[in-house]
């Protein structure tokens, strides 16, 4: 059985009403390789840092082998 490493929920990010990350799903297991491409202000950056917990998501979850990060504090 392959380990789930990373597992995204409904991930969304807004700033004052602007809604950079929308409704994001996927996981990734363990040896898998993913790439997210898109233009400039498509919120690729602020999908890393939302899943990196440098900032918070609107709405969403984040496990991290197993563990939610969106429950962790900052």
């Amino acid at each position: 059985m392959v380990e789930t490493v990373l597992s995204v929920e409904g991930l969304s990010v807004s700033f004052g009403g602007v809604l950079a990350v929308d409704n994001v799903s996927f996981s990734l297991k363990r040896q898998e390789l993913h790439c997210l491409i898109g233009p400039n202000g498509a919120g690729k950056s602020t999908f890393f840092k939302a899943i990196s917990g440098v900032v918070r998501p609107s709405s969403g979850r984040v496990w991290i082998n197993g563990y939610e990060a969106t429950r962790l504090p900052a």
